[in-house]
């Protein structure tokens, strides 16, 4: 059955090591367009380098073998970075004779997922054999088609950034003559803004603080509304002195949408030597500065229990301590700095109250 299936999401595929990663991503584009955000063989790493939005994963389990410790790795950190979807592809399939040892095998990837805070138990399961595929076998061609199906009818659409609440990542603050108000600059990352919207300064302090659009500006020019992807200026009326302060690196925010904090976990890569990195493994307490949108702030880094240094080229969970709070959410991803170079990059897995973050240590997680 052939039918055209629009790759309109960002999709990544995971699994262990001679699953068939490749070779489902092979079968799968051969057919249907199928777009792989990762770039890279080592699915964690792609999950927090990857700097292309991912809304769904295949999840590529080889029947005969089942799930293993990469698999469950990469189930934690895909929960913790944000991905929202998973379907699974049980691959291999037809070198599994018994229909029970399908059915155990199965079972256990919906445990995994479900264990994880996935709904393991609706999430879509397609069986097949992405070789046999390849090699134009007509039963495998038909379930690749139904994998194809799955991801159409089970993920969502993405949602519009345009329809999703503001947010602006201040870049700069310019005073105007008189009592005008300043004039910040920046791109607009989702949602739209137009004057006499009130909005929301986050970042730098505990609280937000509500100021007044009073006109938006490209290139100079009055324009009616500013939309996700603009790089605007935006007047503000109700800053200092009574009011809230502005400068970069805090956001502008449709108000109740975002909250900062000082203390977030976070899963990391850390660049080894050879990749412009660290030299030597970072131990915990070590200071660093992380970039975040449109600005640089200094943080502590903290590790796991019993873990005293992180690996260079190796992925990391770590906590880290700011010295003052940042807009930030699950997902959002930075980059961490030394000598004014990249050393490392990661993405936010949990903020205060908010994936695991309570105390002073970084959780243990579970398998």
């Amino acid at each position: 059955m052939e039918f055209e299936w629009q790759p309109r999401l960002g999709l990544g595929t995971l699994g262990q090591a001679g699953h068939g990663r490749s070779t489902l991503a092979a079968a799968l584009s051969r057919r249907h367009g199928y777009v792989d955000c990762f770039e890279h063989t080592d699915g964690v790493r792609d999950l927090i380098v990857g700097g292309a939005r991912v809304d769904a994963v295949i999840l590529v389990v080889a029947a005969d073998e089942g799930v293993r410790a990469q698999t469950r790795e990469q189930v934690r950190v895909a929960r913790r970075v944000g991905v929202a979807c998973v379907v699974v592809f049980l691959n291999k399939c037809d070198l599994v004779e018994d229909g029970d040892m399908l059915g155990l095998a199965e079972a256990e990837v919906r445990e995994l997922l479900s264990a994880h805070g996935f709904p393991g138990a609706e999430i879509p399961v397609v069986r097949g054999s992405a070789l046999r595929a390849l090699e134009e076998d007509p039963e495998a061609v038909e379930e690749i088609d139904e994998l194809a199906r799955r991801l159409d009818t089970y993920v969502p659409d993405r949602v519009r950034e345009a329809d999703r609440p503001f947010l602006l990542a201040i870049e700069g603050v310019f005073d105007r003559p008189g009592d005008a108000g300043p004039v910040v600059t920046g791109r607009i990352l989702r949602g739209t803004v137009r004057s006499g919207d009130e909005i929301e300064i986050v970042g730098g302090r505990a609280s937000a603080g509500r100021v007044i659009c009073a006109g938006v500006e490209i290139f100079g020019r009055p324009v009616v509304e500013g939309e996700a992807g603009h790089g605007v200026g935006v007047l503000l009326r109700g800053v200092g002195p009574e009011g809230p302060e502005v400068a970069r690196g805090q956001v502008l925010a449709a108000p109740g949408t975002a909250t900062a904090y000082r203390a977030f976990e976070a899963e990391v890569y850390l660049r080894s030597e050879e990749e412009g990195g660290f030299g030597a493994p970072v131990a915990e307490g070590r200071k660093a500065r992380f970039f975040f949108r449109s600005a640089e702030f200094t943080g502590t880094i903290g590790l796991p229990e019993g873990v005293r240094e992180a690996a260079p080229g190796a992925h990391s969970r770590m906590r880290v301590t700011l010295e003052r709070p940042v807009a930030m959410e699950v997902g959002l991803r930075f980059v961490i700095l030394e000598g004014g170079r990249p050393v490392g990059v990661g993405v936010v897995a949990g903020v205060a109250g908010v994936g695991g973050v309570s105390g002073g240590s970084v959780s243990g997680g579970s398998a």
